[in-house]
């Protein structure tokens, strides 16, 4: 807010429109953070925006512009927006600084998209830039394309995040600026022509919202074709799992009938128990975290046609994990990690066993390889960082310390046998008068 607005409020005891201007600075900057959260692929509920981080952009916004200057004060923005999205989804600074960029660009682009018209009328243009209720309607001005935006992207929380749907969206939205950037040419030399341009204004203005409609359906379409596409590549590795185990079936019973034919009782005892030692299985079923034990099961399956057995012992309902979505990914990339290692031992016998636990700060999950016929090794020598400097597990273990926890390598002699990592567990704060969100 500029300082000589500001003043004026205090002098003329203007507290409701104080009151009205901070909780449209507050909306102002749930908004802009959503959409740069969107555009990392990193969606969050618009409660847990609020406090602290809209709350700072808030009073950035009341009192920064008292000390710093109107040009620089973009700059400002971007970097306070980039270190806030950079503190919540502990990316790369250079991810998050675009997805900054995108989002504060989207903002003064909807100012210009709604108030640009407006300012070529002198009165409306004193009333912008200078006047309380001015800052009140150019600030809900700027967050219609942004929210509009936000809506669109909202389809991705079900989608697949995969790279391509990220670069494609991201590329829609590239192309959106550069019409806006476009357009703001075009305004310029039209509110500098000698003659009146109210008339050409208006047109530019409607050919600026027709395009703008134009590429949010162009969007909106795109996302719901990498929905049908995600959903069409899971419904087809569904359906050849259930085929495979429908030819893994049909296997068991036919060796079982030739046994039953030939009068191999004795075989047959020990074929079934062979079965039930090498299925994969999971040894109770997590009903309070479904997600967790299907992800076990799909990698476990997966892991049975490379001629991997997967055992788990699950003894933690992970109910209190904190960012649950990044540490499956983690857990999975790992024990995929650990398939393919196990895939290239020359061994008769492959098998990994996943143990999940926890004690009152941390949860553990630990990927172990059964070195040995039937047991697992013992005395492994553990060590923090990996030996041979593989990149998938410097890769991980960098993920698992921005989610402040801990990764460690098990060797045997010089052969990797399995790894552990730890994550914190997210306690509620205890508070005098609690809200319930």
């Amino acid at each position: 807010m500029p300082k000589e607005v500001f003043s004026q409020i205090i002098a003329n005891k203007q507290y409701l429109v104080l009151v009205v201007i901070t909780g449209v600075f507050l909306l102002s900057w749930i908004v802009t953070i959503m959409l740069g959260l969107l555009i990392n692929r990193y969606p969050m509920n618009w409660k847990k925006i609020i406090f602290p981080w809209s709350v700072i952009g808030v009073i950035y916004s009341l009192f920064a512009k008292s000390f710093i200057p109107d040009y620089f004060f973009f700059f400002t923005t971007l970097l306070l927006l980039t270190v806030l999205l950079k503190i919540i989804t502990k990316q790369g600074i250079g991810k998050v600084f675009f997805a900054a960029l995108l989002s504060l660009m989207a903002a003064i682009f909807s100012f210009f998209l709604l108030g640009q018209p407006l300012l070529i009328n002198d009165d409306f243009k004193i009333i912008l830039l200078s006047k309380p209720w001015g800052i009140i309607i150019g600030s809900l001005l700027e967050i219609v394309l942004t929210t509009s935006i936000i809506f669109v992207l909202r389809y991705r929380r079900t989608a697949k995040q995969d790279k391509t749907s990220f670069f494609g969206v991201t590329g829609y939205m590239l192309v959106l600026l550069v019409i806006y950037c476009l357009f703001a040419v075009i305004f310029y030399f039209l509110a500098n022509y000698h003659a009146p341009a109210l008339s050409r204004v208006i047109i530019t203005e409607i050919a600026l919202i027709g395009v703008t409609l134009f590429m949010f359906i162009r969007l909106q379409n795109y996302v719901k074709r990498e929905e049908q596409r995600c959903e069409e590549n899971h419904s087809t590795y569904l359906l050849k799992t259930i085929l495979s185990k429908q030819r893994e079936y049909r296997n068991f019973f036919q060796v079982i009938r030739a046994m039953a034919e030939a009068g191999k009782t004795r075989e047959i005892i020990d074929y079934i128990d062979d079965i039930f030692v090498e299925m994969s299985f999971v040894e109770t079923f997590n009903e309070e975290n479904p997600i967790f034990t299907s992800l076990q099961v799909a990698e476990q399956i997966k892991a049975k046609e490379k001629g991997v057995i997967i055992t788990s012992a699950t003894k933690a309902d992970l109910t209190e994990l904190r960012e649950p979505v990044r540490v499956y990914e983690i857990f999975r990339d790992l024990l995929q990690f650990f398939v393919a290692y196990e895939e290239a031992i020359v061994s008769d016998r492959h098998t990994i066993n996943i143990e999940v636990s926890e004690d009152d700060q941390h949860y553990s999950f630990m990927i172990m390889r059964k070195t040995e016929e039937g047991e697992r090794s013992v005395d492994p020598i553990v060590e923090e960082e990996p030996r041979d400097q593989d990149q998938t597990l410097l890769k991980n273990k960098k993920r698992i310390k921005q989610l402040h926890g801990k990764f460690y390598c098990f060797y045997k002699g010089e052969e990797l046998i399995g790894c552990l990592f730890k994550v914190g567990k997210a306690k509620r704060k205890q508070l005098l008068f609690s809200v319930g969100f």
